[in-house]
Order: C-alpha cells, then structure tokens, then sequence
C-alpha cells in the first residue's frame, strides 16, 4: 500500500474508499513553488492529506 497517491479529482474519492490515501494532481500544478525557498510549502502539501489519514484513523472503531 502506498503512503501517499496522487491522482485527478475523478479517481480521489473512489481510492479513498478504497482505503487509500490521495492528493489531486491538479494543486500541485497550481501550487508556486519556484525555488528551494518553498520547499517547505511543498513538503506541507504532501504531509497534510497523509496526518488527515492518520488522524481519521485513530477515530475508527475496528
């Protein structure tokens, strides 16, 4: 299982049902990131949908 996937709109919520854990494809082209400077910006874009996970996880009842 992937930490992380990244797809178009269409495919996130049929993957997340899933189980998996997606990021659209399409913030990322919008996001500016245009030197290392920004770095941490795109780092926060990839940490946030994987802690939302973790944090859905520790609320489920297995």
């Amino acid at each position: 299982m992937p930490d992380l996937t990244v797809c178009g709109l269409g495919l996130a919520n049929p993957l997340e049902a899933k189980g998996l854990t997606t990021k659209w494809a399409i913030e990322l082209v919008f996001s500016p990131i245009h030197f290392y400077e920004q770095a941490a910006d795109l780092a926060s874009l990839f940490a946030r949908p994987i802690n939302r996970s973790e944090k859905l996880k520790i609320g489920r009842v297995a």
